[in-house]
């Protein structure tokens, strides 16, 4: 084998393990794309579920926070009511305290006119004898 036939064989060899490496260098590329192509699906399908789950979580917040306005609302509205329930309870307690306090001033008076009639009878009783 002449020198000229080793520099051929090299030539093609290495023209080969070139064509090879290519072949091998197009089949990583092509894979890698695949790859990252899988991976930015996924990806992106979380970050599209983790957006709806905000969205719904800020929905949801959204609707606490009027209902927890609507409670408190009806909260107030029921203590403002049971201050004028007491307040009226209160006002008939005064009323009733006054209507007994007048009860017992017109039985006070009531014995005294009898008090005095049956004296007054006595008196004349006792001027007619």
């Amino acid at each position: 084998m002449s020198l000229s036939d080793i520099v051929r064989d090299h030539q093609r060899n290495r023209e080969k393990t070139k064509d090879a490496n290519d072949w091998h260098r197009k089949k990583a590329l092509d894979s890698v794309q695949r790859l990252s192509g899988v991976m930015l699906s996924s990806v992106n399908l979380e970050i599209s579920q983790i957006y709806n789950n905000q969205s719904a979580i800020e929905a949801e917040t959204l609707k606490l926070k009027n209902e927890t306005a609507r409670f408190e609302k009806q909260a107030y509205q029921w203590m403002n009511l049971l201050e004028s329930f007491n307040q009226s309870l209160k006002e008939i307690g005064l009323v009733d305290n006054w209507a007994k306090r007048i009860e017992r001033d017109m039985v006070l008076v009531a014995d005294t006119l009898e008090e005095v009639h049956r004296n007054q009878n006595d008196l004349d009783a006792s001027y007619t004898e």
